[in-house]
């Protein structure tokens, strides 16, 4: 799998993202409960579990209206195809975070991020929170890409965020699919939130 990147060599599109501390006072989009959760409508709870003493919430920042992602966090706004703003939320635990991006259309996986620390509040959109890394994506790189579905169709993605007992090296996983797999393995908690994108050229 290729090797994780860091804000010093960042992106192929505009070079390394502004390193970006978490986000306070946060306009939040969605809220997400702790409990596991059926809905799946745009900006709602896909899915929650809870570990002892542990439980988190992933909620959509500004980079989302009404539960969808803007262009400009997507493959048609290629000058930027900002990572989005995100904010959390976690009780109990000291581990650092991990955050994936899944096409649940297609199970491409967008986006996986580990390193997060446990404090964090969410992330800025376009940064990289200090200490954070990056693994490659079934877009072949170690980045963010963002939503790309055909023309003419609507696209979910699912955001998930992980609570850790402890740093993790992804290095032997063969497939971003794999990444993930490991992550949900090994992750004391977890929140996920779905939005959507619709290309319509």
């Amino acid at each position: 799998m290729t090797a994780a990147v860091t804000a010093a060599v960042r992106r192929r599109r505009l070079g390394a993202r502004r390193p970006g501390p978490t986000m306070l006072g946060l306009g939040l989009a969605a809220a997400l409960t702790v409990s596991g959760c059926a809905s799946t409508s745009p900006g709602t709870a896909a899915d929650a579990t809870a570990g002892a003493g542990v439980s988190l919430r992933i909620m959509l920042g500004s980079s989302f209206v009404n539960g969808r992602f803007k262009r400009s966090s997507t493959c048609d706004d290629p000058g930027h195809d900002y990572s989005p703003e995100l904010a959390f939320a976690r009780k109990g635990g000291e581990g650092p975070l991990a955050l994936t991006m899944v096409d649940v259309e297609n199970a491409k996986v967008h986006w996986v991020q580990t390193g997060i620390p446990a404090d964090a509040d969410g992330i800025d959109e376009h940064s990289l929170i200090s200490g954070a890394r990056e693994w490659g994506n079934d877009l072949g790189e170690a980045t963010y890409d963002g939503p790309c579905p055909p023309a003419g169709e609507t696209h979910r993605y699912r955001l998930t965020l992980y609570a850790l007992d402890a740093p993790i090296d992804l290095t032997t996983a063969k497939t971003p699919t794999d990444a993930v797999r490991e992550l949900g393995r090994v992750a004391r908690a977890r929140s996920s939130v779905e939005a959507l994108y619709t290309r319509v050229h």
